[in-house]
């Protein structure tokens, strides 16, 4: 294998984290699907998981990493963020609504 080459026979279901939602797993595995061919393994990983922060808990990074990212995730589906706001208490069940 030349210098500039790297493998990209390894499985991408080995880094799914049992804590991360699912949806957050999905995304997380097709940035990883979409650039496997491009990036070494352990970059690549790591790349994943800023992609993640930034995108579903609004992180900041350095302004390289940041304009990376916004170019590797252009073809990717958006997320919802985290801190969603919660239902207007017309949409809330009350507890005796819960009940019956």
């Amino acid at each position: 294998m030349e210098e500039d080459e790297f493998s990209t026979d390894w499985n991408v279901e080995k880094y799914k984290n049992e804590d991360m939602l699912e949806d957050h797993w999905k995304l997380r595995k097709i940035f990883i699907e979409m650039y496997k061919t491009k990036y070494p393994e352990e970059y690549l990983v790591e790349l994943s998981k800023a992609y993640i922060y930034l995108e579903v808990y609004d992180n900041i990074f350095s302004a390289p990493l940041m304009k990376l990212l916004k170019e590797l995730s252009q073809n990717i589906p958006k997320v919802k963020k985290v801190e969603e706001e919660p239902p207007p208490p017309s949409k809330r069940k009350t507890r005796k609504q819960k009940r019956a």
